[in-house]
């Protein structure tokens, strides 16, 4: 009872305390992109607007998504695909006689599933990292164009004043959304030592 009601309950409340975050940055995101619709825009800013909140995006989830990879690892919590990793053996180990010949082979094998795991995990972190690489050069080149409208655009292209400040808030927005629930998922990895998620 007591494990139930001091770990059981933590376990059930970081996710959902994921799921109200979510809501609430979901919410407060719609009413600032509904204030950019206010605005008097073109197509073209409607498109710039949406494009560079979308790469940053992107480029804001990868980063997560690699810091939350390290996490993992650190904490032990690797993805269910590493469970399934498994090295067929040559022949069954336990038909062997001899105790010793039998022990250095298994541990053999165990070293091998130990490398090839470590060996994986290097490649999930090098594919994410490319990944988020991508998507920060993606974003960097987008705002880069943006601002060049901005100094030397048709007006019908510019994001005026506000329109960019409305932008800036919903970069924030997401931001503190992602870093919230970064640190909910760090939270769990914490509390939850023998928990395979």
């Amino acid at each position: 009872m007591k494990f139930v009601q001091q770990d059981g309950m933590t376990l059930y409340r970081v996710p959902i305390e994921g799921l109200i975050a979510a809501v609430e940055y979901d919410y407060e995101d719609r009413l600032i992109q509904s204030e950019f619709y206010l605005e008097n825009y073109s197509e073209y800013q409607r498109q710039v607007f949406e494009n560079l909140y979308e790469s940053k995006h992107e480029r804001e989830t990868t980063k997560v998504d690699v810091a939350v990879l390290k996490q993992r690892i650190a904490h032990n919590r690797l993805p269910k695909s590493f469970d399934s990793l498994q090295i067929p053996e040559p022949i069954t180990l336990s038909s062997i006689n001899d105790t010793k010949t039998r022990q250095r082979l298994s541990d053999r094998c165990e070293k091998i599933l130990q490398r090839a795991r470590s060996d994986m995990i290097l490649i999930y972190i090098a594919a994410a990292e490319a990944k988020m690489n991508e998507w920060k050069d993606k974003f960097h080149t987008d705002l880069a164009e943006m601002k060049e409208y901005l100094v030397r655009g048709a007006s019908h292209k510019k994001l005026h004043r506000a329109m960019v400040d409305i932008l800036y808030r919903r970069f924030r927005n997401l931001d503190e959304r992602l870093m919230c629930l970064y640190k909910l998922k760090l939270r769990f990895f914490n509390i939850a030592p023998t928990v395979k998620n």
